[in-house]
């Protein structure tokens, strides 16, 4: 089964720029926008990051993010991502447990780094 970069959003606008980049570093993009599907999500296969849109509705962010640290040590790193005119939400992703919070900006430029650094932090199986 392939890794993969789960999205917590609502709002499309970055899934299609995240899939394109996950795609390579053989990773699938699963966006979900419920806690349940979430957990459903996080109990199938193996999910290497979880990227947070902070525009989203913050109760339900919040919770995903919660849901996630709640893993425990083995639990993918969790990057959120809003604009940067709102200080408040990118601060409230800090204090909720994002364990890195973006701007849209430095998310679009560094989403390539980010999931090429997750995908290579998976250890394989493979004995060659």
């Amino acid at each position: 089964m392939k890794e993969k970069v789960i999205v917590v959003a609502t709002n499309l606008f970055f899934l299609p720029r995240i899939q394109n980049i996950a795609a390579p570093s053989g990773c699938e993009t699963r966006q979900v926008m419920s806690v349940d599907r979430l957990n459903e999500e996080l109990s199938e296969g193996e999910t290497i990051l979880v990227l947070v849109d902070l525009e989203a509705d913050a109760d339900f962010w919040g919770k995903a993010v919660r849901t996630v640290l709640a893993r425990g040590e083995a639990r993918p790193q969790v990057v959120g991502y809003g604009g940067h005119t709102n200080t408040e939400m990118l601060q409230r992703g800090k204090e909720v447990g994002c364990d890195l919070v973006l701007t849209k900006g430095q998310f679009s430029r560094d989403l390539g780094k980010l999931i090429g650094e997750a995908a290579r932090s998976v250890p394989t199986n493979d004995p060659s």
